[in-house]
């Protein structure tokens, strides 16, 4: 009898707490935390991925900087490019963009180490293929320096992003999460430049507080529509508030301020872009979800939001002749 009224009690426990956070969970949907001032608005830019698409780079970025007014910019110094052949340098192309902000008075956050934004996510000269994990990893702190003391007096640059994600386990093209290599890459940058760090991590899987406490501030992703085999589109049941409570409860944890660094506002596509008909791309980007989207970010009171998606704007805009996304773009970046 004793027992059974244990059971019974712990069960009722059980209905209360699930009731509580069901109705935490219905509640934050009714919260909006907008900014009363706009936000910054950045974007994320990758000469690799234009490439991909089949357009000119530089074209891309110069249609982004002139006929959308972009000032803000997340580029990145892949590893396989600015070291193309082991100990030899080439910064000729990462030298041009940071060059054609600077010359708009414009500001970069610079993403330097093994993963970086886009896929494979870890982009790896070939020459570091055949070496072990231990040689890559030496390999990886003779090269931050390079790219520290080459901009480090540019105040274009206004922020080192350390790694991409780096602690995500299990999307890319890329070694085993290494958390003890990843605070001995951000106590070398902080080291070597006194400009503030930082890293991110998956706004939906991510674990905000490991990611974010060695650096001066975290950023985070937000994707609501995917694309799954199977399943198909997932629109992902999460309120802006339930973004913003998390926010708070990381910061109570030591963790700095958090921007949103990866806003979608391209498709989620199974086969890539270029093996994907625009009818289905557009069952996960469109022009009524990218207007959801920036009001979902706002609304998860995020003050510096960079996009992610500007590559396939030109290239909808340059091939297909769609200008929606890209007359989308002008209007927030220009309002």
């Amino acid at each position: 009898m004793i027992f059974k009224k244990q059971n019974h009690k712990h069960l009722k426990a059980a209905i209360l707490l699930l009731v509580f956070v069901l109705g935490i969970y219905g509640w934050s949907f009714t919260l909006d935390f907008t900014p009363d001032e706009k936000p910054i608005y950045g974007m994320t830019f990758s000469k690799p991925h234009a490439e991909h698409l089949g357009l000119d780079w530089k074209a891309t970025f110069i249609a982004q900087l002139d006929e959308l007014g972009i000032r803000h910019w997340r580029l990145s110094a892949y590893w396989n490019e600015i070291e193309p052949e082991d100990d030899v340098f080439n910064f000729d192309d990462l030298d041009w963009q940071i060059n054609e902000v600077r010359k708009r008075g414009g500001t970069v956050t610079l993403a330097i180490g093994r993963r970086l934004p886009r896929w494979p996510e870890c982009h790896v000269p070939e020459w570091v293929i055949s070496l072990t994990e231990e040689q890559a990893q030496s390999k990886i702190l003779e090269m931050l320096p390079e790219v520290i003391n080459r901009y480090k007096h540019d105040p274009t640059i206004v922020r080192w992003q350390i790694e991409n994600e780096p602690l995500l386990p299990f999307f890319g093209e890329c070694p085993s999460p290494d958390q003890d290599f990843l605070e001995r890459e951000i106590a070398l940058v902080q080291e070597l430049d006194d400009r503030p760090t930082m890293t991110t991590a998956s706004g939906e899987f991510g674990n905000w507080t490991q990611s974010g406490k060695n650096t001066d501030l975290l950023g985070v992703s937000l994707y609501r529509v995917i694309w799954k085999p199977i399943i198909q589109e997932i629109v992902y049941p999460i309120s802006p508030g339930m973004y913003k409570l998390r926010q708070w409860v990381v910061q109570q944890h030591g963790v700095g301020p958090i921007i949103l660094s990866e806003l979608q506002t391209e498709p989620w596509v199974p086969n890539g872009f270029t093996g994907t008909p625009l009818v289905d791309q557009y069952k996960t980007m469109n022009p009524n979800i990218f207007d959801q989207n920036i009001a979902y970010a706002n609304a998860s009171g995020f003050t510096e939001i960079w996009l992610w998606g500007g590559e396939w704007w030109y290239w909808l805009k340059t091939q297909h002749g769609k200008t929606e996304l890209w007359e989308k773009g002008k209007a927030l970046y220009q309002k």
